[in-house]
């Protein structure tokens, strides 16, 4: 009877030592993101808002200012991460002021956006070749990067008029995060368009808590069973969204997540949503 009881005893203080802890996700604007887990804070493409643009959420100056200086809810950052060096993901000058305010940070990107910065201890560049991924250790955050198209940008020669694609060297990578077991991807611009890359990857064996992943991964059935099939998220945030249609999106979210997985999209910046596991 009491080994009974020292079983059952061991089994409960087990399962509660491996449950997850309840993460935190605030929305800054854009596809920019605070993840704060149980013992570490990450901001993944948030530090950028040079100016105005009209197409997406840019972060307010006050909220800039905190970031760069580490004060308030972004005290104690432990990493910054950016998925390419695009005006609506990253902005070198707030980069380099945050790392000299806090320099027990660290910030990861792909070499177009490190190249941009002074080189110092705090930077890691991470560029992974076509159909490729590399990883890095930071104290306990497992940082996976997965080389990912960008989204095509289709525009004329001024002289040939030919059409080219104004992205296509483009360094954008999508980020898995490990940390306090809890596994969060990050799509930043690439696009559903090529199953086949995403295959090659296996995201969906991954067992991802939380995908947070660009608008255009949803606009058509074959974005839709990629994030089915082959990410595969427990909870899902939707991304990069025009202000002026933040409503349709939502409506969309909400019939997405009555169909079959849990669809967020933030309505203000500096909302919170806390996800349990």
């Amino acid at each position: 009877m009491r080994f009974k009881f020292f079983l059952i005893t061991l089994l409960i203080s087990f399962s509660m030592c491996t449950k997850k802890k309840p993460t935190k996700v605030t929305y800054i604007a854009n596809m920019g993101f605070m993840i704060d887990t149980q013992n570490n804070k990450i901001l993944i493409d948030a530090l950028f808002g040079e100016k105005e643009l009209g197409y997406c959420d840019t972060p307010d100056s006050n909220i800039i200012q905190e970031m760069i200086e580490g004060k308030g809810t972004f005290k104690d950052i432990d990493l910054v991460l950016a998925t390419h060096n695009h005006q609506d993901h990253f902005h070198a000058p707030y980069v380099q002021q945050f790392l000299e305010n806090n320099p027990k940070a660290g910030f990861i990107s792909s070499f177009q956006a490190t190249n941009k910065l002074s080189q110092n201890k705090q930077i890691i560049s991470l560029t992974p070749k076509k159909l490729s991924k590399l990883e890095t250790l930071q104290k306990d955050i497992k940082i996976t990067f997965f080389r990912l198209p960008h989204s095509s940008n289709m525009i004329s020669d001024e002289l040939s008029g030919e059409k080219y694609n104004k992205h296509e060297k483009v360094e954008n990578v999508g980020i898995l995060i490990e940390t306090d077991g809890v596994k969060i991807f990050h799509s930043g611009d690439s696009y559903a368009g090529l199953p086949d890359e995403f295959e090659k990857y296996k995201l969906q064996n991954e067992g991802i808590d939380i995908a947070i992943l660009d608008r255009i991964y949803l606009f058509n059935e074959n974005g839709q069973k990629v994030v089915k099939d082959q990410i595969n998220p427990k909870h899902l945030i939707i991304g990069h969204i025009n202000p002026r249609r933040k409503e349709m999106f939502k409506k969309f979210a909400n019939k997405l997540s009555a169909d079959y997985f849990s669809v967020k999209v933030f309505e203000n910046k500096m909302d919170v949503e806390v996800y349990s596991f």
